[in-house]
């Protein structure tokens, strides 16, 4: 029998990993300093637009939602919108840059957790079963 351990966000949380509306205001920052030619940016303003136009209610820039925001570009990119910025089967370049940002984001964090946080992976991970599967997914 194989087990599969589904863990949430508060078991990020205790490790000091930001979380949501954190990590998404880590990523745009990552993005404004590193990026050239401000694709990622750009796609934000197509999204918003998007929103704008098939919604009564009006999204400023600073109010999207993360997640529904990387779920837009999820969508494009399966139906191949967007022609040439379509570069890569692993995604565009937006993509590929907020999950480059997020796995910068989470290192530097994991960089300064406490030796009290890391005792939580610790602890969980010493109690896997190695002669059995286990998929651990993480949702940050």
């Amino acid at each position: 029998m194989n087990s599969i351990f589904v863990l949430g966000a508060g078991f990020s949380a205790a490790a000091g990993l930001p979380l949501g509306k954190g990590l998404s205001q880590h990523i745009l920052k990552l993005a404004r300093q590193y990026e050239r030619g401000g694709i990622l940016l750009k796609d934000v303003e197509r999204f918003v637009a998007y929103k704008n136009d098939t919604s009564s209610e009006k999204l400023a820039k600073d109010d999207v939602d993360f997640e529904e925001f990387v779920a837009f570009l999820d969508i494009e990119h399966s139906l191949g919108f967007e022609g040439s910025e379509h570069w890569s089967n692993s995604g565009n370049q937006s993509q590929l840059l907020i999950r480059n940002c997020i796995a910068v984001v989470l290192h530097a964090h994991q960089l300064m957790m406490t030796s009290e946080q890391k005792s939580l992976y610790d602890s969980f991970a010493r109690r896997l079963d190695p002669g059995r599967l286990h998929l651990i997914l993480r949702s940050v």
